[in-house]
């Protein structure tokens, strides 16, 4: 009895400690409650964007070829040079050794708007010169227009203008013995051109057409009453301000 019992205890301490070592079954996986279905969350409204501010951009200046009309008081300011081809009454007096017309040059300044502006110009205009046969020199006929202008710009680059003044005579002789008496007399006329705007510099392209008058005393001769008409093309360069 006493064996049994101790074999009893031996199977039965044998047979828990392999139950111990023996993992357990794992539980069979439980299904996920589905969840509910739950009401679409509102999204919270995004904070307002700051409004793109644009840019402040300067006015682009006005294109170089074309000045802005009516847009204010401005300065101009030409210096130009060209040649005479002139045309008298006395020309057909004496025309032996005589030269007619040659350069001639000068200077305007204006002020105004884009579409009329006044101002004041100086010239200076070869009318002509002679040798004298059987002389020992010659003399030269050159005048110092300073007169007032008007000029109109209808539009683009195009002007027209009128102009009159004072001439005065700033001839002089070489031929010994004689007298040149100076004069002085007037002149009227007018002028068109295009201006060929480079920004505030441009190319001025034109014509001056002018009649002027003088009373002449050369050679110890009797004051004579001359006429004369003018025409003048030109190229300048014509400053903005």
């Amino acid at each position: 009895m006493k064996k049994f019992l101790t074999l009893f205890l031996i199977a039965l301490i044998t047979s828990a400690t392999f139950a111990q070592k023996k993992p357990a079954k794992p539980a069979a996986p439980v299904a996920p409650a589905k969840p509910a279905v739950a009401a679409p969350a509102v999204k919270p409204a995004e904070p307002a964007k700051p409004t793109a501010t644009a840019p402040v951009v300067a006015p682009a200046p006005a294109p170089a070829t074309e000045s802005k009309k009516g847009g204010g008081m401005e300065i101009r300011a030409l210096v130009w040079g060209g040649y005479n081809f002139p045309s008298s009454s006395a020309f057909g007096t004496s025309t032996t050794g005589l030269t007619k017309g040659g350069i001639a040059g000068g200077g305007e300044f204006t002020l105004g708007t884009s579409w009329i502006q006044g101002g004041i110009a100086a010239s200076y205009v070869s009318l002509w010169s002679q040798t004298v046969i059987n002389a020992t020199g010659s003399y030269n006929f050159n005048v110092l227009p300073l007169e007032g202008i008007v000029n109109i710009l209808p539009f683009g680059g195009l002007y027209l203008g009128a102009r009159g003044g004072y001439v005065l005579d700033i001839g002089s002789s070489s031929i010994s013995g004689a007298t040149y008496t100076k004069t002085n007399g007037f002149s009227v006329g007018g002028q068109l051109g295009y201006i060929i705007e480079l920004g505030p510099v441009g190319i001025d392209l034109g014509a001056i057409f002018s009649y002027m008058e003088f009373t002449t005393n050369v050679l110890n001769t009797p004051p004579i009453t001359n006429t004369y008409k003018n025409i003048i093309p030109r190229i300048g360069v014509n400053f903005r301000f």
